[in-house]
């Protein structure tokens, strides 16, 4: 499974693996491009991949984002580790701002068909009590909204990483291309040391 560790971690040392790895931003990199980059996805199925993860924050159904993501990026044939990692575009610093656009223009369209008293909000303002009581006062717009809005920033977010994506994938070949030549030519180079001393 992806991501998954041998043995959990506790949710406040997760947040702070999230915020500074304990292996290095160096490591942690080097194991993204890797990741990302070792199979020959094209320049299409890793910029899908993100594009996919990215719209899938949108949604305000927050525990299922991995999902959803495995989901889309199985239909789009998009690079799952690549939709994973687009997903962390959704986290606590851009969920209110997400939420917040996601209600507004949810609620928009509701009215333009009509429906603001179906949705309407006591005037005292939003309580636990009253989220329990009418989920979807909330939930329908935000849903609305959100997915909308997740189809215009997969479009967005294609357009936006899909030149960097290919330059990086273009360095990343490069480079273990390089490393294997390296790597034949100091086995070569060992073997004839070796046959010189046999000699």
């Amino acid at each position: 499974m992806l991501f998954r560790r041998r043995t959990k971690l506790h949710p406040i040392k997760r947040l702070r693996e999230i915020l500074w790895p304990s292996m290095g931003w160096g490591r942690t990199w080097d194991y993204i491009r890797h990741r990302m980059f070792r199979r020959s996805d094209s320049s299409y199925s890793i910029t899908a991949g993100i594009a996919t993860g990215v719209a899938i924050s949108f949604s305000p159904l927050i525990g299922t984002h991995f999902v959803q993501a495995a989901l889309v990026a199985y239909v789009l044939r998009a690079n799952l580790f690549a939709a994973v990692l687009g997903t962390l575009f959704g986290n606590p610093t851009t969920f209110p701002l997400i939420w917040w656009m996601s209600y507004e223009l949810g609620e928009w369209v509701f009215g333009l068909f009509g429906y603001t008293g179906l949705l309407a909000i006591p005037a005292e303002g939003l309580q636990l009590s009253y989220l329990l009581a009418h989920p979807y006062k909330l939930l329908l717009p935000m849903m609305v909204g959100g997915y909308l809005l997740a189809i215009v920033s997969w479009f967005v977010s294609y357009v936006f990483f899909y030149w960097p994506v290919k330059q990086m994938q273009k360095a990343y070949h490069a480079e273990r291309l390089q490393k294997l030549r390296d790597k034949i030519l100091h086995r070569e180079h060992a073997e004839r040391k070796k046959d010189e001393n046999a000699d």
